[in-house]
């Protein structure tokens, strides 16, 4: 099992134990078993936290729904960090301005030419609480000794995909957007590796150095490329790894969105046969070139989630909250093409 601390860049104390004294609130007596709600701090009268189920669900990574987390943290890198986030936002052409090369040579006992101070704002933003809780009837989980590990597992993986739809809700509200016919006539990797040339580059300044594909939109690569009788096609066809493919169109990284959800009865994917290019890095600097980035912050249990179990008369409650905020820093350079 891999550790999620890495993923979500923070690891849970073992010896953290916690018990939170609210007043006692029921207002659970008409939901079914099963039932998920919005956590609230009402659901924590009696509620004692989890050390060792805390531990489980900061470790979880179940290999089998193909790491949300990790699909989540390439969309939007993680930084962590206290519950107010201090976010400075820099003029996007300020790095890029020039001057007239003859201003820049001084004249005898002449002064340099003088340019204004770059500008930048700064923010506080509160890293939002976020939470669900889920339902129990306590005569059903007589045998059944997972039922902690199994409603963790379930509710983490919950909030992961309502993150997921939120960043991509994000991009798509600030995204280029087109619509390109990947066919036997078609030219895939050239079609993005121009498209992040010609059009993202002199927007931002720079490339987008990410993209990630949809399963149906590497598939529709795919079957372009196949039944070309020409030396580029040759060439492609083979390449089908993320690694080959961010190669060929020019990125640092690629990924497959294979992670799904259920819509309506349909397991889709998350992004289809869309194709996302935009920017994103991996460690915080000065000047975060990331298009989108998401806040996280401690939620006082030593890691990113905590887990809480309230025993009533005939019903049990668990609940596992984290805190998160996706900050949008720089609205250019992103393109969320849909492919045909």
């Amino acid at each position: 099992m891999k550790n999620l601390a890495s993923l979500a860049t923070v690891a849970l104390a073992n010896s953290i134990c916690a018990r939170l004294h609210i007043q006692p609130h029921d207002n659970y007596g008409s939901l079914p078993h099963g039932s998920v709600c919005l956590a609230n701090d009402s659901l924590f009268s009696q509620a004692t936290l989890q050390v060792e189920q805390t531990t489980y669900g900061i470790g979880y990574a179940d290999p089998n729904r193909n790491k949300l987390v990790d699909l989540l943290n390439s969309l939007a890198p993680t930084r962590s960090g206290p519950r107010n986030a201090r976010i400075t936002v820099y003029d996007e052409t300020e790095p890029f301005e020039t001057v007239d090369y003859k201003t820049v040579k001084r004249a005898e006992l002449g002064d340099f030419r003088e340019v204004k101070q770059r500008t930048s704002t700064r923010v506080t933003r509160a890293v939002l609480n976020r939470g669900l809780t889920c339902v129990l009837d306590t005569d059903q989980l007589i045998d059944k000794p997972n039922w902690r590990q199994m409603h963790t597992e379930w509710l983490i993986d919950l909030l992961s995909r309502a993150s997921i739809l939120e960043v991509l809700a994000l991009y798509a509200a600030i995204a280029a957007t087109d619509t390109y016919t990947w066919n036997a006539n078609a030219n895939p990797d050239l079609d993005l590796k121009n498209l992040n040339v010609s059009v993202l580059a002199p927007a931002t300044g720079f490339k987008a150095n990410r993209a990630v594909f949809g399963e149906e939109a590497t598939l529709k690569r795919q079957i372009a490329y196949e039944p070309q009788n020409n030396a580029g096609a040759y060439a492609a066809a083979p390449i089908m790894t993320d690694e080959g493919i961010a190669a060929r169109i020019g990125v640092d990284r690629v990924r497959t969105n294979v992670e799904r959800y259920n819509t309506a009865g349909v397991k889709n994917t998350f992004l289809g046969s869309k194709v996302l290019l935009f920017t994103s890095q991996d460690q915080e600097s000065p000047e975060d070139a990331s298009n989108i980035v998401r806040h996280t912050a401690n939620t006082g249990a030593g890691g990113a989630y905590a887990v809480y179990v309230e025993e009533r008369l005939k019903k049990t409650l668990i609940t596992v909250e984290n805190y998160e905020l996706f900050a949008t820093q720089h609205t250019s350079g992103v393109a969320l093409i849909t492919i045909n």
